[in-house]
C-alpha cells in the first residue's frame, strides 16, 4: 500500500518512463508494424493473385513480398 511519506512514494521520470510508457510506446509500435504487414500481405496477394499469401506467418510474408517486388523490378 502507498505510503503518505512524499520521500518514499516519489517516482522519478525515468522509473515513470521504464514501468508505464515504455512498455505502452512498444505496443503502439508493435501494432504499427501489425497494421502495415496485413496492409502489405493483402496488397501483395492482390498484385499476385494468389491467395497463399495470405496464410503465411509474418516472417515468410516478409519474404514472399521481396521476390515479389524483386520480380516487379527486373
Amino acid at each position: 500500500a502507498p505510503q503518505s511519506n512524499n520521500s518514499t512514494t516519489f517516482v522519478s521520470k525515468t522509473q515513470h518512463y521504464l514501468k508505464v510508457k515504455k512498455p505502452l510506446l512498444e505496443r503502439q509500435r508493435r501494432a504499427r508494424m501489425n497494421k502495415c504487414l496485413d496492409t502489405l500481405k493483402t496488397l501483395v496477394a492482390e498484385f499476385q493473385g494468389d491467395d497463399a499469401i495470405l496464410r503465411m506467418d509474418k516472417a515468410e510474408m516478409l519474404e514472399a513480398a521481396l521476390v515479389f517486388m524483386r520480380k516487379q523490378v527486373v
